[in-house]
C-alpha cells in the first residue's frame, strides 16, 4: 500500500509541476487540496504529500494558516539562479564542444528551429520551455548529474517567472544569440562560445531583474493570489 501511495504522490508532484511549467497555475496562486485532487483523480493524500514534497525542493510555497502557493521569483534568488546556471553553463558548453558529434550538431540545429517557430507564436511558457532545451547543451557531453542540476534551475526560474510584461522582442534577441552559441560549438571555439554563455545568462538575470521591479511597482511582492484575488500576506 505505502508503494502505491508513493506512486500517486510521484505522480502528483510531476503532474503539478507541469502544469504550472505549462502557466495552468501562475505564479502567486493558491494551491487548493481538493481542487488538485479533482483535477488529478486521487486522493488528497498523495496531492498533501506532493505539495509538500514540492515544498522542500522549492516549487511550492507554504504560508502558515492560509496554505500553499506557487511561489514568485525575488530578486535574490533571481540572481543566485542565473549565477549558478552561467556557472554550469560555462562548464557544460567547454565539454560539448570538445564531445559533439555531427548528430548532437544536427539535433541543436533542429531545437534551434524549433525555438525560431515558437517565438513566432508571441510570448509563452513553451518558448520557454524550447528555450531550456537549447541550453541543456551538458547533454552532448554525458554529464548527467550537470544536466539534472541545469534542469532544476531552468525549471525554478520558467516556473516562477509571470508571463506578463515580457517583450516579444526578447524572444528573437535569444535566438540570435542560441545562433551565435550554436556556431561556436560548431567552430570549436571555446573563447567565443563563453562569451557569447556569458552575456546570455547576464541579460537573461537582468531581464527578470526588471521584470520583478515592474511587478513591485504595480503591487506588492508580498501578495499573493487565492482563486484569482489578491490576498495581502500577514
Amino acid at each position: 500500500m505505502k508503494s502505491k501511495d508513493r506512486d500517486l504522490t510521484g505522480e502528483a508532484c510531476h503532474d503539478i509541476k507541469q502544469m504550472i511549467l505549462r502557466y495552468d497555475l501562475r505564479p502567486g496562486q493558491k494551491l487548493e487540496h481538493q481542487a488538485l485532487s479533482d483535477r488529478l483523480g486521487v486522493s488528497r493524500t498523495p496531492v498533501r504529500e506532493a505539495l509538500g514534497r514540492l515544498t522542500e525542493e522549492g516549487f511550492v510555497v507554504r504560508f502558515p494558516h492560509r496554505g500553499y502557493f506557487v511561489p514568485e521569483i525575488t530578486e535574490d534568488e533571481a540572481r543566485e539562479l542565473f549565477e549558478l546556471r552561467e556557472c554550469l553553463e560555462l562548464h557544460s558548453v567547454e565539454r560539448a564542444i570538445r564531445n559533439s558529434t555531427a548528430r548532437d550538431l544536427r539535433e541543436l540545429r533542429a531545437i534551434l528551429g524549433s525555438y525560431r517557430e515558437a517565438i513566432a507564436k508571441g510570448v509563452s511558457r513553451q518558448m520557454f520551455l524550447v528555450d531550456e532545451n537549447f541550453h541543456l547543451i551538458a547533454e552532448i557531453g554525458g554529464g548527467p548529474v550537470l544536466k539534472r542540476m541545469l534542469t532544476t534551475i531552468f525549471e525554478k526560474i520558467i516556473m516562477k517567472r509571470t508571463m506578463e510584461g515580457i517583450s516579444p522582442l526578447s524572444g528573437l534577441e535569444s535566438y540570435r544569440r542560441h545562433l551565435r552559441i550554436f556556431k561556436a560549438i560548431q567552430n570549436r571555439d571555446v573563447r567565443e562560445a563563453r562569451e557569447q554563455i556569458r552575456e546570455h545568462a547576464q541579460a537573461g538575470r537582468e531581464a527578470v531583474l526588471q521584470q520583478i521591479a515592474q511587478r513591485r511597482q504595480l503591487r506588492p511582492l508580498s501578495a499573493y493570489t487565492a482563486g484569482g484575488r489578491r490576498v495581502a500576506r500577514r
